[in-house]
């Protein structure tokens, strides 16, 4: 039963109620006798009060069984009716799918009208989206490997008798800026610059090249003159060392200065040796070097050739401990290559820090592999700058 067809009772004035209870009750009664046939008794008419109940006559009621409607109460039925509830629970899901129905025909008629074509919406999911988790790019970094050039191998001479091996020098340029590597054309500049300083003492007309001098320039001409133009621009002090006696020091020595000076270098040769094998002898100079009149400083020493800008210090004038660094300093600033011919010295060897560069001379027809390979490394910690080791096979 619904709340439509069900009666209510209202506590007001009989005599309000009299004009409406003739058309209401009636009706009330037919539709509460119709739903609760079966729990009414009698089909007496429903009684109204004009005051209001007291608790004894409600307790009083509720014992009896009589359904009792207060005003602004909730229809209900009797209180031991559970059919009646049930049934009007379902009257209540009927009415609600009735207006259900009718909700959405009128909805289907004003999209028609509206020529829309009705799209069903689907329900929502009650459950939260799962967060979808951004793919980032993986970064990448290029990165450049180094590769060091590959230089050139030097060719070795096929030639018998001479094999010249060089590397590269590895100290800097001097801050003096050198003009490009001198040519052929510079042999007709003049012989030499005069310097301030130099005032060597002794004067040779001509200097005397020993025979195997052209012999060894011949065989290997372009690694000399390679050698001679690396010298020319990077290396101010050379020193040309030997493990043993009779290697050809002095001849790559005086095939150095030969070189340089046919370029317009001028070049200050240091002799180390003694005897009839010293440098200064075989250059035809003994007879100057052989004067026993003292000097006070080492340029009234020097022995210098009129013809090439060639100058000889002889050993006889000083003693190899007493050339400091100073002196080796004078001498860069006053010539454009210093060479010392060291040879074999120990005194030479301890003192190769005060070069800008050391090649060692070598016999390759000697046993001297086993003690090159123990004094390289010593030098190279050193921090000494070999620039090149050359195997001779001249004496």
């Amino acid at each position: 039963m619904s709340q439509l067809d069900r009666a209510f009772i209202r506590a007001y004035n009989s005599e309000q109620i009299g004009s409406t209870a003739d058309a209401s009750v009636p009706s009330s009664e037919s539709v509460m006798n119709a739903s609760q046939s079966s729990q009414q008794k009698s089909s007496n008419s429903v009684r109204s009060m004009s005051r209001k109940p007291t608790l004894s006559e409600l307790q009083h009621w509720k014992n009896q069984g009589i359904r009792i409607d207060m005003p602004g109460s909730p229809l209900v039925g009797s209180y031991d009716d559970s059919s009646s509830q049930q049934e009007a629970t379902q009257d209540e899901f009927m009415l609600a799918a009735q207006n259900t129905a009718a909700v959405a025909e009128a909805l289907d008629r004003l999209m028609l009208r509206a020529g829309r074509k009705h799209t069903p919406v689907n329900p929502v999911s009650a459950q939260a989206p799962k967060p979808v988790k951004a793919e980032l790019p993986t970064p990448t970094i290029e990165i450049d490997t180094y590769e060091p050039p590959i230089e050139p191998v030097a060719e070795e001479s096929e030639e018998a008798g001479f094999t010249f091996v060089a590397g590269i020098p590895t100290t800097e340029a001097p801050q003096k800026t050198e003009a490009a590597a001198p040519t052929a054309a510079a042999a007709t500049s003049p012989a030499y610059r005069q310097r301030r300083l130099a005032h060597p003492k002794w004067e040779a007309e001509t200097l005397t090249w020993p025979e195997e001098t052209d012999m060894v320039l011949d065989l290997c001409h372009d690694q000399w003159v390679n050698l001679a133009a690396t010298i020319a621009v990077s290396i101010k002090s050379l020193a040309l060392v030997s493990l043993g006696e009779g290697t050809g020091c002095s001849t790559m020595t005086m095939c150095l200065a030969k070189l340089l000076a046919a370029v317009g270098r001028r070049v200050l040769i240091i002799d180390e040796g003694t005897g009839s094998e010293s440098l200064t002898v075989r250059l035809g100079l003994n007879e100057a070097a052989a004067s026993s009149q003292p000097v006070e400083t080492l340029y009234e020493a020097m022995i210098q050739a009129a013809d090439q800008p060639i100058a000889v210090l002889p050993a006889g004038y000083r003693n190899l401990a007493d050339l400091s660094a100073h002196q080796l300093q004078q001498f860069t600033n006053d010539f454009d290559v210093v060479l010392w011919d060291g040879g074999d010295h120990a005194e030479v060897w301890k003192r190769l820090a005060l070069v800008s560069g050391v090649l060692v001379v070598r016999d390759a027809r000697g046993t001297h592999d086993h003690e090159l390979s123990q004094i390289l490394p010593k030098l190279q910690q050193r921090k000494i700058n070999v620039i090149g080791i050359a195997e001779n096979f001249w004496r």
